[in-house]
């Protein structure tokens, strides 16, 4: 059986990464789950605590960082914390699933870092990180403006955060250009199939979730990208 892995899907504000991650899952119930990140800001309309957000103070937030709970956390807007704990990873590893994760190229950045380090081994060589790609600028001022109400001067300021966000796109293991929502799920599922038949270094012998889990997975099929 392969080991279970985790899926990053990152990308600019309304590029459809929530329509994704729902349809993703979707259509692998079975194999694969979304983790929920503890959050220290208040619950919207609609929103449930467990499902999702873990909703949390943030002395409470701040005690879990400082017990190493976390496998990265970040403070958005210099206001709210978000952070994924190990055990949100290791209690669906455990139970072999899949995780997929809804990250800013902040946290993927940092979770792609951990993945790096051969003495961790949650996470080494088992993060696969995908971008999606925004539509071209006129398109995106278009969804800007059509949300409501907004100065020349804000519609400047998110289209920079976007060009930086997009930046980042290269140092994700896949980036998938825009289109229709169908054309994204299909690219994601390959992506999705074609990693779970990579052959992966250092899977003779991993320590997860307290157990050791030997002999080589003997897979055949396509080889994704390297971890980048």
């Amino acid at each position: 059986m392969a080991l279970p892995l985790i899926f990053v899907i990152s990308g600019p504000t309304g590029v459809g990464k929530t329509t994704l991650c729902r349809s993703i899952v979707g259509a692998f119930s079975s194999q694969i789950i979304t983790a929920v990140t503890t959050t220290t800001r208040s619950p919207r309309t609609g929103e449930t605590n467990g499902v999702d957000y873990y909703f949390t103070t943030k002395d409470d937030f701040l005690r879990m960082r400082d017990r190493d709970e976390f496998l990265e956390y970040s403070r958005v807007h210099k206001e709210h914390f978000y952070g994924l704990t190990h055990l949100e990873i290791t209690n669906h590893f455990k139970n072999g699933l899949d995780v997929l994760l809804n990250l800013d190229v902040q946290g993927a950045a940092k979770l792609r870092e951990l993945a790096r380090e051969k003495e961790n081994a949650i996470l080494h060589n088992r993060v696969v990180s995908v971008f999606l790609l925004p539509p071209p600028e006129g398109e995106l001022i278009h969804r800007i403006r059509r949300r409501g109400p907004i100065s020349r001067r804000e519609i400047e300021l998110r289209l920079e955060s976007i060009r930086n966000e997009v930046r980042m796109a290269r140092t994700y293991d896949y980036s998938i250009p825009p289109g229709n929502k169908r054309f994204v799920f299909e690219a994601m599922r390959h992506i999705y199939r074609a990693e779970k038949l990579r052959n992966r270094q250092d899977a003779a012998e991993l320590h997860v979730c307290g157990r050791v889990i030997s002999g080589q997975e003997h897979q055949v099929g396509l080889h994704g990208s390297t971890q980048g």
